[in-house]
C-alpha cells in the first residue's frame, strides 16, 4: 500500500482524496493545510516536515507560491513527490530539481494529469506538422476562479509544437501575422476546456478536449504516484514518461 501526503486541500486535492479512498493500493496518511482545516479521520498539520513525515510519496496541488518550498521540503525528507500546481516559476522549478537530484528521490510534475490531454498534445502535434500553413488559434476555458492565465496546459502545448510567436488576445486593426493567437476565457464553473483550431482555405479543423470532472486528473495523478512509487533517481519526470512506461 502506498501511504501519501496531500500538499495543500483545494479543489483538485480533495478529488485526489476521493479518489485514493476508493483505491485499496492508497492510504491518505496526511494533509498539508496552512489553514488548518480538519479532515475526519486524517492528521492535519500546518507545517511539511510534520504532515510528510509518514508518507511514501507527497502530492502536491497548493498555490505557485507555495509548492516549491513543500516541494523541496519533501525532497529533503526523502519524500518522492507528485506535482500538480501550474504556474511555478521557471527558476523555482530548477531549484526542486536541483533537490531532488541532491537527495536521490524521484518527482512527476505536469500541468495536467489528464490522459487525454496529453493524448489532444500528441495529436496538435501530429496536425500542426502537416498544417503549417493553416491559421492557428487555441482556447483556453476555465472557471471564474482560475487565477493564471494563460493555462499551463496551453503553455505546455506551444512549447510541445515549438510555437514562440504568440499573440495574447487580439485587439486594434491590421493584417494578421503568421503566429498562433491564444484567448483565455475565465467563466463559471468550467474545469477546463481546450481548444486548438486550424484554419485554412474552405475549410476549418478543431481540436477539443473537455474535461468534464477533475477525477480525470486525480487519477493521472494516481497513476504516477504507482509508476513512480520506490524510485530514487534524482529525476524529475514529466507525466509523459508515466504515459510511455
Amino acid at each position: 500500500m502506498i501511504t501519501i501526503a496531500l500538499s495543500g486541500f483545494g479543489k483538485m486535492n480533495k478529488e485526489v482524496f476521493s479518489a485514493a479512498m476508493l483505491d485499496t493500493g492508497f492510504r491518505i496518511a496526511s494533509i498539508l493545510e496552512p489553514h488548518g482545516n480538519k479532515v475526519e479521520g486524517v492528521n492535519v498539520f500546518d507545517e511539511p516536515e510534520s504532515a510528510f513525515a509518514s508518507a511514501d510519496i507527497v502530492v502536491d496541488f497548493s498555490t505557485k507560491n507555495a509548492a516549491p518550498a513543500n516541494a523541496i521540503a519533501a525532497a529533503n525528507l526523502g519524500k518522492n513527490i507528485i506535482i500538480g500546481t501550474t504556474g511555478i516559476a521557471p527558476e523555482d522549478i530548477t531549484r526542486i530539481r536541483e533537490a531532488i537530484a541532491k537527495n536521490k528521490t524521484s518527482g512527476v510534475i505536469s500541468a495536467n494529469f489528464s490522459i487525454g490531454v496529453n493524448i489532444f498534445i500528441e495529436a496538435a502535434k501530429f496536425l500542426a506538422d502537416r498544417l503549417s500553413a493553416y491559421d492557428m488559434e487555441m482556447l483556453d476555458i476555465h472557471h471564474r476562479l482560475k487565477i493564471d492565465s494563460p493555462s499551463g496546459t496551453v503553455l505546455r502545448t506551444l512549447q510541445a509544437l515549438n510555437k514562440s510567436d504568440i499573440a495574447y488576445g487580439r485587439k486594434g486593426i491590421g493584417e494578421r501575422k503568421k503566429e498562433v493567437g491564444v484567448h483565455s476565457l475565465r467563466v463559471g464553473d468550467v474545469i477546463g476546456d481546450h481548444a486548438l483550431i486550424f484554419g485554412g482555405n474552405a475549410e476549418r479543423i478543431e481540436l477539443w478536449h473537455k474535461a468534464t470532472s477533475r477525477r480525470c486528473f486525480a487519477q493521472g495523478a494516481l497513476l504516477s504516484a504507482k509508476w513512480i512509487h520506490g524510485k530514487k533517481d534524482g529525476i524529475l519526470h514529466d507525466f509523459k514518461d508515466v504515459l510511455n512506461s
